[in-house]
């Protein structure tokens, strides 16, 4: 009995420490002196953490064979795509459930961007902008209205402008979302079939 009460209070304080909001405040600017500032803040911020310290980002340099080099990854890579046929329709509502629980679970407490990117392939940018449109979209109109994105479909990789905000979550609540989306119907199948096709290749 003393075990299970001790038990039961360590997992009463565990549900306790979970349910305090964690704060996410981060700030990136570009223009003058490329640097990231990230901090994390607990019960109700009136604790802070520092993660790392500001560093420059170093524009990267233009390679001649990088093209070359991407068609050699591509070949080495396309015993991959198999992995493809994974993925149905029934996982990728899951996922985009996955998405929109995060997102009403995110409280934006301040949020504002102007960025323009870029891959250095307009091809890539185009998809990959293509890929996150639907996400912004789930963002609060509030929020959409104070981010800014702007392809760059120069040939040079491009990540300029600013962005600073804070947003608050409770980890309990992720933790039930993130549980909730791996032990769903889709997801385990989907790990059942990636383990029966990982063990016929073996074979």
């Amino acid at each position: 009995m003393p075990a299970i009460a001790i038990l039961a209070i360590l997992f009463g304080l565990l549900l306790l420490l979970l349910s305090i909001p964690v704060d996410f405040i981060f700030q990136f600017d570009s223009r003058q002196s490329p640097a990231l500032h990230f901090q994390i803040g607990w019960l109700f911020s009136l604790a802070r953490f520092k993660i790392g310290k500001k560093k420059k980002i170093k524009p990267k340099r233009k390679n001649p064979d990088k093209k070359k080099a991407k068609k050699r990854g591509r070949k080495k890579g396309a015993s991959k795509f198999r992995f493809l046929g994974l993925i149905t329709e029934a996982l990728l509502r899951r996922v985009f459930r996955l998405l929109l629980d995060i997102f009403r679970a995110i409280h934006f407490r301040k949020v504002g961007a102007d960025i323009r990117a870029g891959l250095g392939e307009p091809a890539d940018t185009g998809m990959i902008f293509g890929l996150t449109s639907p996400v912004f979209l789930l963002l609060p109109n509030s929020v959409q209205s104070q981010i800014r994105l702007s392809p760059d479909f120069g040939d040079e990789a491009v990540f300029a402008g600013d962005a600073s905000g804070s947003i608050r979550l409770w980890p309990i609540e992720i933790i039930f979302i993130a549980l909730k989306f791996i032990f769903s119907r889709p997801v385990l199948r989907t790990i059942k079939n990636f383990i029966i096709l990982k063990w016929k290749k073996r074979n």
